[in-house]
């Protein structure tokens, strides 16, 4: 009863103090990590999106991302916000400041679900390319970057079966969300599809797909000026190309890693990267990947008989600030340059 009330990172420092409290967790992990991923689930809205965790550590590591999901949330939100504003004339400069200070957290409240969802998306995304990549070895550079859509079936049956329950709204929201990450990052001048001249060590899409949101918070972050983002793309890059492991993988900033016994399935996997293949074959076939969009389309086509309906980043904004007020309209809320705003 008490394990079951502790958080992970105090389970993982508990189980550090002595043997006999390291196998009680350890004969227990199984219990808790469903304790846990039900308390994470509900508490986010998740609920209906099955968690299978094998152990805490596996645990520890999702929960990471889920925390990183909701700081990136929180970052986006906030400057979002400072570019809100509204029609009414009446409102003075404080009635302004609390009005965008409720907007933001109302955009950080849907911004959090949808980005947990995609996290949970692209955990898949990375493991299946891992689990995959060795049946791929016998082919050559040329053939093997020229199959980038060949993992969108297999993404597609993950949506189905894990998240099955996503309903169209689910569907809009984080394929919006997806959409004003996209603009945040470009605001910020951090180029998401292709590789620039600025950051030729890596690119911003291949970061999402190997690391997750994760780099975002600090990436995003508003004191970010355009030397950090180079220095933290660097390193990224170089901790990349020195370690090429699943970003499902519990790190090494665990309490007491002599003590990490609680290995997983996730820790025994093959990591693609540890094939002989052209890195730069390797990075074009990361980058190549589709993020969300085809793979959620293909998924609601057949429960809605129709084309799934799609709202620009604008819209949706509007549609968060606009819901609980009945005499706000859309057409009352105005957006500003946010997506357009000098990252300087």
């Amino acid at each position: 009863m008490v394990l079951n009330r502790l958080q992970p990172t105090d389970l993982l420092s508990l189980r550090a103090t002595s043997l006999t409290l390291h196998n009680l967790i350890h004969d227990s992990s199984r219990s808790l990590c469903i304790g846990l991923s039900d308390r994470v689930s509900v508490s986010h809205g998740l609920s209906h999106i099955p968690i299978s965790l094998p152990d805490l550590s596996a645990f520890f590591t999702v929960s990471r991302r889920y925390m990183s999901a909701c700081a990136v949330a929180s970052i986006i939100a906030e400057r979002l916000a400072r570019h809100l504003s509204t029609m009414d004339l009446r409102a003075d400069k404080s009635a302004l400041e609390a009005w965008r200070k409720k907007k933001m957290l109302s955009l950080e409240k849907k911004l959090g679900r949808s980005l947990m969802i995609l996290q949970l998306y692209l955990m898949f995304m990375l493991d299946n390319m891992n689990d995959n990549e060795r049946s791929l070895e016998p082919l050559d550079d040329e053939e093997y970057t020229s199959l980038h859509n060949i993992f969108l079936f297999d993404e597609q049956e993950f949506l189905e079966h894990n998240m099955s329950a996503l309903t169209e709204t689910d569907f809009m929201d984080v394929t919006a969300a997806v959409e004003v990450f996209k603009l945040t990052c470009k605001a910020r001048s951090l180029p998401f599809r292709m590789k620039s001249p600025a950051h030729p060590f890596i690119s911003v899409r291949q970061l999402l797909v190997l690391k997750g949101l994760g780099p975002f918070t600090e990436l995003l972050a508003k004191d970010a000026g355009l030397a950090q983002q180079e220095a933290i793309l660097r390193r990224l890059g170089r901790s990349i190309g020195q370690s090429r492991r699943s970003s499902t993988m519990a790190g090494s900033d665990l309490p007491c890693p002599s003590l990490h016994a609680l290995a997983g399935y996730w820790h025994d996997r093959n990591a693609f990267f540890d094939l002989k293949r052209n890195n730069r074959a390797r990075d074009k076939f990361v980058s190549q990947q589709d993020i969300w969009d085809k793979s959620a389309r293909a998924l609601m086509m057949p429960k809605l008989d129709k084309a799934p309906e799609t709202q620009s980043a604008a819209a949706w904004i509007r549609k968060i600030c606009t819901q609980g007020e009945k005499d706000l309209k859309e057409s009352d809320v105005l957006i500003g340059t946010w997506d357009q705003a000098d990252a300087r």
